[in-house]
């Protein structure tokens, strides 16, 4: 099994894939998230990293200081990675108890909500 995918370890995973690919240097796009694991790739390899696109990514600090009350609880996903390691991997991983999505397009064959 392999190891979690975290922001620090993807760029490897990323080129590894490029070179099985035959690629020496290629550009990378991220979104979001991504956008962090593109950043990472690129300032740890910036001989091969050749352009980089960052979209819609939001300023950690900046959004961690800014969230408050209601927003902070709806928001509580944007702070995964900021977790203890494992907990982000098990929340992520794990199925909800239960599906409120229409039968024909529900993933889970457990209790219905």
């Amino acid at each position: 099994m392999s190891p979690p995918a975290s922001p620090q370890t993807t760029p490897s995973s990323v080129l590894t894939c490029a070179a099985t690919a035959a690629a020496t240097s290629f550009a990378v796009a991220g979104h979001d998230r991504g956008a962090l694991v593109a950043v990472r790739a690129g300032l740890d390899h910036p001989g091969v990293i050749t352009h980089l696109a960052a979209l819609d990514v939001l300023p950690i600090l900046d959004t961690w200081q800014a969230m408050r009350g209601t927003s902070a609880v709806r928001g509580f996903h944007l702070f995964l990675m900021a977790q203890p390691a494992g907990l982000p991997e098990t929340m992520t991983s794990t199925p909800p108890p239960c599906c409120s999505l229409p039968r024909a397009t529900c993933p889970l064959s457990g209790p219905r909500c």
